[in-house]
């Protein structure tokens, strides 16, 4: 008969005796070699906590289970390395609750990473606080990612047909501008390339017919009682603080690729504006060159600044002495009727007679006669 001998905290045959004691204990050492040993803490191990027993708690070996029972319960570690103040530990599971895997938890005791086990859908959660910051999810009412790829931050609410990413999320407080998308991307290349921070290349396909598609839509909606200075759809401001830009547009129109077919085409449409107190198709405001509308061959129509009422055609330098300046000289007038007259103004005009005509302020048409 032998006596027991502790091998990492197991005990096992001392001094064995002959072939088959010899080789009990060695199957004895192998079993605590594969099971660990178990130690129970309030606290969770630490590098000290080791083949030494540097940390007095109790000596830990490969495979050693740990137990923290304090200041959250049931946390469960397993000894990786069990080298001498530089012990390596791994937490496992941490508990299961109502069918879910909490897989972490903060030091407050509340989840931070949670399977969540459900009829429908399975979820990971993130938690802050112990309230669900992020969700990897099929579906779900706050902030998630569901298996069809959608981002929800906020709640999942929106009038929109399958949208991908939903912000949905209220802001009060705090003060400057609020944002809900922000590109800081700093690009250093050696290449003649550009960037785009929102590259729209949506693709319909099939056989159907569409009412539109549109790259970007803005819907800005202001529903304050109090006033809003400017409620604008789209806003451009270029920063420029580099070398020469051969040219700086705000807005850049180009044509349409792909060879379809396109009954009209325009670089900018603008439908009747009717909603306003006064209403503008385009307002060129304090241009000090005036606000131009230019084409590859030139200049077609100059509106000088505001003050001066005058309009170039062919030129970017109108008159400042007369409200038309024709560049080319050329006034084309199609033949018309007998217009209808408006008090305090005159009109000139020509008729299918090859006659040429003054109408004034009542309404008296006086035919222009030449001198020869």
């Amino acid at each position: 008969m032998t006596t027991p001998t502790s091998y990492k905290n197991a005990n096992i045959h001392g001094s064995p005796t002959g072939a088959a004691g010899i080789e009990w204990d060695a199957r004895d050492q192998v079993v605590a070699d594969r099971i660990g040993s178990f130690v129970t803490a309030a606290s969770a191990p630490t590098a000290n906590s080791d083949s030494d027993n540097t940390d007095t708690l109790g000596a830990c070996y490969e495979n050693t289970l740990w137990k923290n029972t304090a200041p959250v319960a049931d946390r469960l570690y397993v000894c990786m390395d069990a080298t001498p103040t530089a012990a390596v530990w791994t937490e496992l599971v941490t508990k299961t609750v109502g069918g879910d895997i909490v897989l972490r938890e903060d030091d407050d005791g509340n989840d931070a990473v949670r399977l969540v086990a459900s009829s429908s859908s399975g979820a990971v959660n993130l938690y802050i606080n112990g309230v669900v910051t992020t969700k990897l999810a099929g579906s779900n009412t706050t902030n998630f990612i569901n298996n069809g790829g959608a981002l929800v931050v906020g709640a999942n609410s929106t009038s929109s047909t399958d949208p991908m990413v939903v912000i949905n999320r209220t802001i009060s407080g705090g003060s400057g501008n609020a944002h809900a998308f922000v590109d800081s991307t700093s690009i250093d290349r050696d290449d003649n390339v550009g960037f785009n921070s929102f590259d729209a290349k949506p693709i319909i396909t099939g056989t159907a017919n569409y009412d539109h598609i549109a790259g970007f839509q803005a819907r800005a909606s202001f529903r304050s009682s109090g006033t809003i200075a400017r409620l604008v759809g789209v806003q451009s401001l270029v920063d420029h603080q580099g070398g020469l830009a051969t040219r700086v547009s705000q807005l850049e129109a180009r044509d349409y690729t792909g060879g379809g077919t396109a009954t009209d085409q325009h670089g900018l449409y603008i439908r009747a504006l009717t909603a306003g107190a006064t209403n503008h198709g385009v307002h060129l405001l304090n241009c000090p060159d005036g606000g131009s509308i230019s084409t590859a061959d030139g200049v077609d129509l100059s509106l000088m600044p505001a003050g001066t009422g005058s309009v170039g055609i062919g030129t970017v330098a109108p008159s400042a002495n007369a409200d038309l300046t024709l560049e080319g000289g050329v006034l084309d007038v199609k033949e018309t009727t007998t217009p209808s007259a408006d008090v305090g103004h005159g009109k000139i005009y020509t008729k299918n007679d090859d006659k040429l005509y003054f109408q004034d302020g009542a309404g008296a048409e006086h035919e222009i006669a030449f001198v020869p």
